[in-house]
């Protein structure tokens, strides 16, 4: 008979890897077979992912809205404008977006300086179990986040215009 997709693993979320929240990721790669493989990756995950071919376009797809991404996954070495400098300018905006920078070895010392708790950096080549472990951790890093502001809320604070937002 007909294979049905049980058989076909590589069609299934993996066991055990189905603990994370869907969210819109942009995945932003300039080397098509790299995008594909990270695409593939974030998908088996079961979430919604949005592709730019450089940081400058990538850019661009954020300032428009259209879409609140939750997270962006982005290579460091990219024409027009790179991991870093996306990076820099989604801080100017947004404190707290998680970031991951995939960067080829050595490249490292370079980004220390943007490193932070929203803010990761992996080295390639970037295996399945990696990106996970790293996407659940910036997901439990958000969600804590969110739960402190929320109870905050209920327990009757509110924000005065003159509160920072650090």
């Amino acid at each position: 008979g007909d294979a049905d997709a049980a058989s076909l693993p590589f069609l299934k979320p993996d066991a055990g890897y189905d603990d994370l929240i869907c969210w819109d990721i942009l995945l932003v790669e300039d080397q098509p077979d790299v995008l594909d493989i990270h695409k593939v990756f974030l998908a088996k995950m079961r979430q919604r992912v949005h592709t730019a071919r450089d940081g400058k376009s990538a850019y661009a797809m954020m300032r428009r809205n259209e879409i609140r991404f939750d997270m962006v996954v982005t290579d460091y070495m990219m024409p027009e404008m790179d991991g870093l400098a996306l990076t820099k300018a989604i801080r100017e905006h947004d404190a707290e977006l998680p970031v991951m920078i995939v960067t080829a070895f050595g490249e490292e010392e370079v980004l220390n300086d943007v490193k932070d708790s929203h803010t990761h950096v992996l080295s390639k080549p970037l295996s399945y179990q990696q990106l996970h472990a790293h996407m659940r951790h910036l997901q439990e890093h958000c969600m804590s986040a969110e739960a402190k502001a929320e109870e905050a809320v209920e327990n009757g604070y509110t924000a005065r215009p003159d509160d920072s937002l650090t």
